[in-house]
């Protein structure tokens, strides 16, 4: 059941997790539901969310309304399962208005192309980006510049060799990172960062070596409970 209570409790434990947000509310995350119970399931307490136009009639989707924080950054939509996190996804970057690449990966047979997620170590077979679409990384790249798995920025833009376009893969995705500390790949724009292609190496149950190569990024104006909690 969802009332104060409880986001009392998740409001403290998140400060904890968020040391630098920790005199915002939710450590300065926004809260996401989402729930079969239209009403949270708790009728003597009161609720610190209200439903809203933006979502489909019948939704049961909520949204904590946080007028204590002022930030540009938006909200990720947190699902249960791949499918309407995907979907959601698609839908965002084709209201986008521009062009949006399909980026399949290089696998050295077909049953690394089959693999999950999961299996190829963070590392979707395909990925889709359009300029200015939001996205998470999936891999540890610079710890102490804050360029770990679960940073998020925006993509600026993609580089290929004259000869090539998608779905091959890039030299590299351009990203401006929200949290990057270090030194910017361009220096007029801060916190740009050059995401190359990433190489996982895994082994089959009958000890034959797997790999995929792709980008290790995900578009993440929506995503799963477990593909976001690498941003927490």
């Amino acid at each position: 059941m969802i009332g104060c209570r409880v986001f009392l409790a998740m409001d403290k434990r998140l400060r904890e997790a968020k040391p630098d947000g920790q005199n915002f509310p939710f450590g300065g995350l926004s809260v996401i539901l989402h729930s079969e119970h239209r009403y949270g399931g708790c009728e003597k307490e009161r609720l610190p969310y209200k439903t809203g136009d933006y979502f489909p009639q019948g939704s049961s989707q909520f949204y904590l309304r946080q007028k204590e924080i002022v930030s540009n950054r938006p909200f990720i939509y947190i699902y249960t399962t791949n499918a309407p996190a995907d979907a959601w996804n698609e839908r965002v970057i084709a209201d986008m208005g521009v062009a949006v690449a399909r980026i399949e990966a290089v696998h050295n047979i077909a049953e690394a192309a089959e693999a999950s997620y999961d299996q190829a170590g963070g590392l979707d077979a395909v990925v889709y980006f359009a300029s200015g679409c939001r996205v998470m990384l999936s891999v540890n790249l610079w710890t102490e510049r804050e360029l770990v798995n679960g940073s998020m920025g925006r993509v600026i833009g993609m580089i290929y060799p004259e000869n090539l376009k998608p779905p091959s893969l890039p030299l590299a995705i351009v990203v401006q990172f929200d949290d990057y500390t270090g030194p910017s790949f361009s220096p007029a724009v801060p916190r740009n960062v050059l995401i190359e292609p990433f190489k996982r190496t895994w082994y089959s149950l009958e000890g034959k070596p797997l790999f995929r190569n792709e980008i290790s990024l995900s578009l993440v104006h929506a995503a799963t409970v477990h593909k976001a909690q690498g941003s927490v």
